[in-house]
């Protein structure tokens, strides 16, 4: 799991940016965030910047990254949510 995903009740799942946009459309405060990061050109960096933020969350939080020898399984959890 390199990315967040949203599964919406009676809706598609949303992953990266789309999902945090699909999150932040739900609090009004965020609304223009999500506006913002909706359109065509800041959405398409939005999303490079998530990408590269995902792939490099472990050095960014100063742990180790997991090695590909040891099972993912022991060091993945997953959340989910049911939006409205």
């Amino acid at each position: 799991m390199a990315e967040m995903w949203v599964l919406p009740a009676g809706a598609p799942p949303l992953n990266g940016v789309e999902a945090w946009v699909g999150l932040m459309r739900h609090v009004w405060w965020l609304r223009p965030l999500a506006v913002v990061l909706d359109l065509p050109g800041i959405k398409w960096l939005a999303q490079a910047v998530y990408r590269w933020i995902a792939r490099n969350r472990y050095c960014i939080a100063g742990r180790c990254r997991v090695l590909p020898h040891q099972p993912c399984d022991q060091h993945r959890h997953a959340a989910f949510f049911e939006l409205p």
